[in-house]
């Protein structure tokens, strides 16, 4: 037992990790968020203290609450991590000692979560006709970023001055930079599975850097090729205005980390096993650090002028993620992401049921926690915090589909094994619901997001404040918050013919009419409340008594095209809406005799044109429910520290004839003078192992001669028995 690093005496404790989910226990998947709880009993080490085992008098030590704790368990000669997490609280009794509950890093997942709504196609960045970003989009870019804000990395963390960050965990979104332009336009690039989660090949995506930086400052480039690549990827930062002066790492085929200036070869180095490579330009050198430890330097100069776009390239054969351009300026910060150990892994083992997305909804005043609860509950996966304190995203397909870490035997490893099997654990009919998106998308900002309310009017001295906000059901993309002020005592309203520009402004009326009287005066202010929320305030000045101002355009206005006239102001226009609809899928096929199951997929298989992830949930679920196996309540076994949440295990019994293949979904582990462990268990497959003939004649009407007549061919009773 370490506290803060320094072993300290315990009389016992306990802890308990599980996968948590949202459907009957017969149900072989996992969702949602939980966290690792523990206690435990101090020993009060010191016999000779005066201290009754309070937190005042004499002082003894006693955990504070944050410290870290880490429980190990060993054999003698090996030993295993078992907990890692924090004291939550501290509690005693006078003169009877003190204990503490223990949490693992849970609480991090309080972390704010703020994200715009997304297109797997979004519009250009910044409209005028130019061609749409193809930049992909499923369920994992989301999980790896709320993770990311609640500290939690599967590609290195964003470095010091970082201009750029592209994780490529299910997209080229950008973390930093502004993303142009990808090739070709049609694809976002493949995803592949990494060991840390997702990698990405076939793509060409071009960024402007966040910041200004010049060749006078250091450079520094970060990329990650998996174990697999076998393609070319490299990130190219530009200088100047040109796309001929340039640096650029590139990780190749051969498995080579690679500095260039411009197209000339400087310095190269093998990755090796390596999956992290870093290339440094400063004081006129180049080194390129691989978390291998491999490390090459050279002469190498940067060109003059501004960095401001970088290119990020991947082959068909590559398999590339962690994209990163920083300027460090601090020693501290130089090629730290080659020192980088990974703190979350996102299974990808398999990805059938995280699809890609057409849409995602904007993410505002939530937390790390409820947006991953959110995902995991909808799209069956698991996250927990394992026993050295990395994060684990596991989705109920890829924890299915791993090997078999162990077989018990409930000769030598059982010591109680609990059962259930009850009506609720199937289903008669299977429904998925999920939103989905209605698109309207232009390469033009030209979409009316919103508009006032329909012609207010104000007099001299009145203020109005107008609140822009999309519908409950509907998100904007890319609306236009730089507002054009029209009309007005100057009467200025050939700018309204323009489509692209958001609008404020009013026109004088007198009399019911118009009036351009000079020296009238209002001041109107904008300003953003959120990503989707725009406040716009009017605030009249000293008007003649018969004047109002009316929030429209001019009704009369002669430059003012016939189209434009009378329209409400101010006007909200953007590159996009997204209308939010419900749809269904009823799964077909054989059922069981429970109640309906509907499971809620939410968001997260939205597609416009077809309904495959709906259709893919409802046959998982549906094969679940129809004749599920018996659930195993309870196991408790000989403690193996080396079993952990999501393995698989091979339950064996040579005297009960069965062997069961089963995911372990909870770990609960104690030590009060022994160790003794128990395990939570799904069953998901089941086989006998064994029969007699009696038991095989008491399930079949049929006799052993009507046996032996079946095709394909008889068989004694001696060889019938070998086969099983």
């Amino acid at each position: 037992m370490l506290v803060n690093g320094v072993a300290r005496p315990i009389v016992s404790v306990s802890f308990d990790r599980e996968l948590s989910g949202d459907l009957p226990a017969q149900v072989s998947a996992v969702s949602g968020v939980t966290q690792a709880t523990g206690s435990i009993v101090w020993s009060q080490a010191d016999d000779v203290s005066d201290n009754p085992g309070v937190p005042w008098g004499p002082q003894v030590w006693m955990p504070k609450r944050g410290d870290r704790v880490e429980v190990f368990v060993g054999d003698g000669v090996r030993e295993w991590k078992q907990f890692h997490g924090l004291i939550d609280k501290t509690t005693g009794s006078f003169g009877s000692g003190f204990q503490s509950t223990i949490i693992d890093d849970f609480d991090k997942l309080t972390a704010t979560v703020t994200h715009v709504p997304l297109l797997r196609i979004m519009p250009p960045a910044q409209g005028g006709g130019d061609p749409n970003r193809t930049v992909g989009l499923m369920p994992l870019y989301y999980v790896d970023f709320a993770l990311r804000q609640a500290g939690f990395h599967c590609t290195p963390p964003p470095e010091y001055m970082s201009s750029l960050t592209v994780n490529m965990q299910g997209s080229l979104w950008p973390l930093r930079g502004t993303l142009i332009s990808t090739m070709p336009n049609n694809t976002h690039g493949n995803n592949a599975r990494s060991p840390w989660g997702i990698s990405m090949s076939d793509f060409t995506a071009t960024y402007n850097l966040w910041g200004s930086h010049t060749g006078a400052e250091p450079l520094q480039i970060t990329l990650m090729a998996a174990p697999d690549h076998a393609g070319s990827s490299y990130v190219r930062v530009f200088y100047g205005s040109t796309d001929t002066d340039f640096v650029q790492l590139t990780l190749s085929t051969d498995r080579i980390a690679r500095a260039y200036r411009d197209n000339t070869l400087i310095a190269e180095v093998p990755l090796g096993s390596a999956v992290v490579a870093s290339m440094l330009v400063k004081n006129g050198a180049v080194t390129i650090r691989t978390d291998a430890g491999a490390t090459v330097s050279a002469s190498l100069s940067l060109p003059s002028g501004t960095a401001g776009r970088a290119l990020v390239y991947a082959s068909p054969n590559a398999r590339t993620a962690g994209a990163q351009v920083s300027f460090p300026t601090r020693s501290v910060d130089e090629l730290v992401s080659t020192r980088w150990t990974p703190s979350a892994v996102m299974d990808t083992g398999n990805i059938y049921l995280n699809g890609l997305m057409d849409a995602g909804r904007a993410i505002e005043g939530v937390t790390a926690q409820q947006l991953l609860e959110d995902i995991g509950s909808s799209t069956l996966a698991a996250f927990w915090i394992d026993e050295t304190g990395v994060a684990r995203w596991a989705p109920s397909d890829s924890l299915r589909g791993h090997a078999s870490v162990r077989t018990i035997t409930t000769l030598d490893d059982v010591l109680s094994l609990d059962w259930e099997d009850g009506l609720l654990g199937t289903a008669s009919k299977v429904t998925v619901k999920a939103q989905k998106p209605a698109i309207t998308r232009g390469r033009w900002r030209n979409t009316v997001l919103a508009r006032g309310g329909g012609g207010e009017s104000m007099k001299s001295g009145d203020e109005v404040e107008i609140f822009l906000e999309p519908e409950s059901d509907e998100d904007w993309i890319q609306p236009g918050t730089n507002f054009l002020e029209v009309g007005g005592a100057g009467g200025i309203w050939s700018s309204a013919n323009n489509p692209e520009y958001s609008l404020t402004g009013l026109y004088y009326s007198a009399d019911g009419g118009t009036t351009e009287a000079s020296g009238l005066s209002v001041t109107i202010t904008t300003a953003s409340l959120g990503l989707q929320k725009i406040i716009v305030k009017y605030r009249a000045g000293s008007w003649p008594a018969d004047v109002e101002g009316v929030l429209a355009t001019s009704p009369t206005a002669g430059t003012l095209w016939p189209k434009n006239r009378d329209k409400p102001l101010p006007k909200l226009v953007g590159a996009g809406r997204v209308k939010w609809t419900e749809e269904e899928y009823v799964a077909t096929g054989p059922a069981g005799a429970g109640p309906e199951l509907v499971h809620e997929l939410g968001q997260w298989g939205n597609r416009v044109d077809s309904q495959i992830m709906l259709e893919r949930f409802a046959s998982f679920i549906q094969s679940q429910t129809a004749n599920p196996e018996p659930v195993v309540s309870g196991l408790g076994i000989t403690p193996d520290p080396r079993l952990q949440l999501g393995d698989i295990v091979t339950i064996r019994s040579g005297l009960g004839g069965f062997e069961l293949r089963a995911l372990i979904i909870r770990v609960g582990v104690s030590f009060d003078s022994q160790l003794s462990m128990e395990l939570g268990v799904r069953v998901l497959s089941a086989k006998n192992t064994s029969m007699t003939y009696a038991e095989f004649q008491k399930l079949t009407p049929a006799t052993y001669a009507a046996f032996r007549s079946e095709p394909p061919s008889p068989q004694t009773y001696a060889q019938f028995e070998s086969d099983l």
